[in-house]
C-alpha cells in the first residue's frame, strides 16, 4: 500500500469521526455504532475474498499477471485489466453464485430455527419492493467481485462509500423528517 493511499484512507476514517462523534454520547450508542464498522471489516474481506474466486474462476494466475493466450478486455495500452481472461463477468457471477448460496444456506438454518419456534407467519408481505433486494444484492455483490480484482479492495471500499454518502445526502435532503433529531 502507497503512502497516498494510506492517507486516503485514514482521512476517510477521521471524516467518519468527525460527522458521528458528537451522536457517540452514550455507550450504547457508541456500541451500536460499532456493528457496522465490524460489518465493515467483514465486507472487505469478502470483497477481497471474492476477488480471488472470480480471478480463479477466470482461470487467471494469482498476482495480477493475465494468462498466457488470455482473450478479453484490454485497457488503452492494449494490456489486460488484471485478472482477466475474458471470463471476468462470468468468473464474477461464480463469485456471486457462491455468496449467494451460503447466505441461503444460514437464512434457511435461521428460517427454520424461527418457524420452530414461532410458526410459519399468517401472511407474506404484499409488497413488492420487498423483495427487490434480492436482485440488487446479486447485482451489487457481481459487479464487486469483478472490479474488486481490477481496483483493489481499498479503492472499491472507499467508492462505495462514497456512493452510500451521496445517496445519504439526496436522501435527507429530499426527505427531511427522516434526519436524526
Amino acid at each position: 500500500m502507497t503512502t497516498r493511499r494510506m492517507v486516503g484512507a485514514v482521512l476517510a476514517l477521521g471524516a467518519v469521526v468527525l460527522t458521528v462523534a458528537h451522536q457517540l454520547g452514550t455507550p450504547s450508542t457508541a456500541a451500536l455504532a460499532i456493528l457496522p464498522a465490524l460489518a465493515g471489516v467483514g465486507t472487505a474481506w469478502q470483497q477481497a475474498v471474492n476477488g480471488r474466486v472470480a480471478r480463479a474462476a477466470a482461470g487467471a494466475p494469482a498476482a495480477g499477471a493475465p494468462a498466457a493466450g488470455a482473450k478479453g478486455p484490454r485497457t488503452a495500452s492494449g494490456s489486460r485489466p488484471a485478472g482477466t481472461n475474458g471470463n471476468g463477468l462470468l468468473a464474477a457471477l461464480v463469485a456471486a453464485l457462491t455468496n449467494f448460496g451460503v447466505g441461503t444456506a444460514a437464512l434457511v438454518i435461521a428460517a427454520a430455527v424461527d418457524v420452530g419456534l414461532r410458526g410459519l407467519p399468517a401472511s407474506w408481505p404484499s409488497n413488492p419492493l420487498l423483495y427487490v433486494g434480492g436482485l440488487f444484492g446479486i447485482a451489487f455483490i457481481s459487479l464487486a467481485a469483478y472490479v474488486v480484482k481490477i481496483t483493489g479492495v481499498l479503492l472499491l471500499g472507499l467508492t462505495s462509500v462514497a456512493g452510500q454518502l451521496v445517496g445519504a445526502l439526496v436522501r435527507t435532503r429530499r426527505c427531511p423528517r427522516a434526519r436524526p433529531t
